[in-house]
């Protein structure tokens, strides 16, 4: 039966804006070799960014102009800016997509945007207010820090080992999440793997996704709580090497 290969099914969790992502998602499908890829991203959310990516660029670098002369710093300054950069990544194709579709491309394996459209609608609709020249200048105005990748793992690998669904920590870590939508994009998502799982049966599937969605223990079910996927099967992309040697996973033949 197809749905035995959720028996299989390996979750990899990301941080979105980690600059090395493409790079080790690519590790990660070399060396894992699935047949099946499921990635974060809807239907929708893949049409829109590939029909308006240009557009968004276009949009970001203009406003950003005048955004430079609102918050009165250089351009230089301004396109190095992590914020900016960040945001240069967020309305472009994501990494996961991207490393997944090479991947694919080279192998042959399926892939699957799994995501929930009418989410992606909702979360899009905002982008206009995030590509203003002064919500641009807002970002501006903050410390020039980057982003601590590592830390976000850190935090990461702390909220999905927490079992405890009364703990506080647990409680406020999951508070973002109390949505309606958010919900029904859990629910919609792990359907879609369910579903593709019984009709192509895949031998090795694998999930690339935020790491929120193996976090378990919330108010609202997660991917990884609907699919009842053990931890052992829960990895994060900046250290799954070293997950998958502590529970004496294989790697491929060579």
């Amino acid at each position: 039966m197809g749905l035995a290969a959720l028996q299989g099914l390996i979750l990899l969790g990301t941080v979105h804006n980690d600059p090395a992502g493409f790079r080790e998602l690519g590790r990660f499908l070399r060396s894992h070799e699935p047949d099946c890829v499921f990635v974060e991203l809807s239907p929708y959310g893949l049409r829109f960014r590939l029909r308006h990516r240009r557009t968004l660029q276009r949009t970001l670098m203009g406003n950003l102009q005048e955004a430079c002369a609102q918050a009165r710093v250089s351009w230089q300054y301004a396109v190095r800016h992590p914020e900016i950069v960040a945001v240069r990544r967020q309305i472009g194709l994501p990494s996961e997509y991207r490393a997944a579709a090479r991947y694919a491309a080279q192998t042959g394996s399926r892939i699957f945007t799994v995501d929930y459209s009418r989410f992606s609608r909702k979360w899009l609709a905002s982008w206009p207010e995030l590509l203003s020249p002064r919500n641009l200048a807002i970002l501006l105005s903050l410390p020039p820090n980057p982003r601590s990748v590592s830390r976000s793992y850190d935090s990461a690998a702390a909220a999905m080992a927490r079992v405890a669904p009364g703990s506080p920590e647990n409680t406020a870590f999951h508070a973002s999440q109390i949505d309606p939508l958010w919900a029904e994009r859990e629910i919609h998502m792990a359907k879609a793997i369910m579903r593709l799982c019984e009709i192509f049966s895949p031998q090795k599937p694998v999930y690339l996704g935020g790491w929120r969605h193996l976090t378990p223990g919330g108010e609202l079910p997660t991917l990884r709580d609907i699919l009842n996927i053990p931890p052992s099967r829960c990895l994060l992309l900046d250290r799954w090497e070293a997950s998958q040697q502590r529970h004496g996973a294989q790697g491929p033949k060579t």
